[in-house]
């Protein structure tokens, strides 16, 4: 009983502490994630929700006479509810992705293709790393298969995305005949749609079985694409590396998926 008095008289406090442990959490996450890999929208997500809960806490005294005020009962009512069908959503989309990236291909496929993820100037990031292991993985269960190399060069990069990734691919031991370069996609969906238009032309039009290979956290909405491109094709999940960055990419992820639900794009 004293156990469940406590609990309740100190259950605000605990909340708050659970809050701002977590805010802090995030604003480290996207300090690192900005020092140490290429900068994308993805990098700074965690750390503005982190700021405006701590923002929320520092002017807390203004924030509750607010609340308390007719006009902001309202507001609040309003953005509790979008908070909370934002949460709903954001939890359906990492349940999807996470069933889809658990399954595994029935089938050998004739054309791999992997989606590329930035450079470091001219070398791969770990993100691209553990995609084109997988590729690797997978070559060397079915050698026969073509792989398809897709990304463009970015303003940061010093070369293609597509010849890195190709030149990865070669020094672990891939023969360069095996590997097709894409190198002028920009993203996901010119992935899909110049690698598609290079594969016709390697295959003569004739139909084949694709595996595109990306990391979990985008291996849905990749599909969506795949699917928008035509293409008869499953995913196989690469890990998601490094793993500080699953914020930001899962954040990143979701409001790209909302932009895709809206705009097909």
């Amino acid at each position: 009983m004293k156990r469940r008095n406590w609990f309740r008289k100190n259950l605000y406090g605990i909340i708050k502490f659970i809050l701002i442990f977590s805010a802090i959490a995030l604003i480290a996450n996207s300090v690192a994630a900005i020092l140490l890999v290429p900068f994308n929208v993805g990098s700074i997500l965690p750390g503005m929700i982190g700021s405006v809960i701590i923002g929320c806490y520092v002017f807390e005294k203004g924030f509750l006479k607010l609340l308390r005020s007719k006009v902001g009962g309202i507001i609040g009512w309003v953005c509790g509810i979008l908070v909370g069908l934002n949460i709903v959503l954001f939890l359906g989309m990492v349940s999807l992705t996470l069933i889809q990236s658990a399954a595994s291909p029935d089938y050998e496929a004739d054309a791999v293709i992997v989606l590329g993820a930035g450079l470091a100037g001219d070398r791969v990031t770990i993100t691209l790393a553990a995609r084109l292991d997988k590729a690797l993985w997978y070559f060397q269960k079915n050698p026969n298969a073509t792989i398809v190399v897709s990304g463009g060069q970015g303003p940061n990069e010093t070369i293609s995305e597509a010849g890195a990734m190709a030149k990865y691919l070669i020094e672990r031991g891939v023969p360069d005949e095996k590997i097709i370069r894409e190198p002028r996609s920009s993203n996901t969906e010119e992935n899909f749609e110049f690698s598609k238009a290079l594969l016709n032309s390697a295959f003569h039009g004739s139909p084949i079985r694709i595996l595109y290979i990306t990391n979990r956290f985008h291996i849905f909405r990749a599909g969506l694409y795949a699917g928008k491109a035509g293409l008869n094709a499953k995913g196989l999940a690469a890990p998601t590396r490094p793993l500080y960055l699953i914020p930001n990419n899962y954040s990143r992820e979701y409001f790209a998926l909302i932009k895709y639900l809206l705009f097909r794009r």
